[in-house]
């Protein structure tokens, strides 16, 4: 399901438990999510993912409000690029730390889930009991991931970003991948 969220009701898909906020919450609640809580800054908040769809899967959350990629500007250039270089250390710490782990994507949902902008780091072994069904998959495997660097550039040259319609963007099942 679809809603109107962020500046001027740009579309944020609904999550299943329709918990829009529950990002906006961690930032203002630090201490009571304190567990989820991966590394932070003054700028950015890095979070465990609630429902991981990998071994390991994390948010970078800037503190600054900023409802979804819809949302962001040329304004915003410093942040994704502090957003960047906080997931480029992250990365390279884990893959110093879990050797095993193939790699990692980093991205925005071109239609996010959630309310507040969040930048994903997902490893790309995709092994987790969260990970049930295509849609869960292709949200990580097509364009429907905005990888960070697309993101900057999209910014840069455009000012901002506009999502394409969900049923437009490459969300279909590749069935030769898909791992279940």
């Amino acid at each position: 399901k679809m809603e109107k969220g962020g500046k001027g009701g740009k579309k944020v898909r609904r999550g299943p438990e329709g918990h829009l906020k529950g990002l906006v919450d961690i930032i203002k609640n630090e201490e009571k999510f304190k567990d989820m809580i991966y590394d932070k800054d003054e700028d950015l908040v890095v979070v465990k993912d609630k429902f991981p769809k990998a071994k390991w899967h994390l948010l970078v959350i800037p503190r600054e409000k900023i409802d979804s990629p819809a949302d962001l500007t040329r304004d915003h250039l410093p942040l994704l690029y502090k957003m960047k270089a906080k997931a480029e250390s992250i990365k390279q710490k884990l893959s110093k730390e879990h050797p095993d782990i193939p790699g990692f994507k980093t991205g925005f949902h071109a239609i996010p889930s959630m309310l507040q902008l969040h930048l994903h780091i997902i490893s790309t072994d995709f092994d987790s009991e969260k990970l049930k069904t295509p849609k869960h998959w292709n949200s990580f495997t097509t364009g429907f991931l905005i990888d960070i660097d697309l993101m900057i550039k999209i910014i840069e040259t455009q000012g901002n970003f506009t999502p394409l319609d969900e049923d437009a963007m490459e969300t279909k099942p590749d069935t030769t991948t898909t791992p279940r």
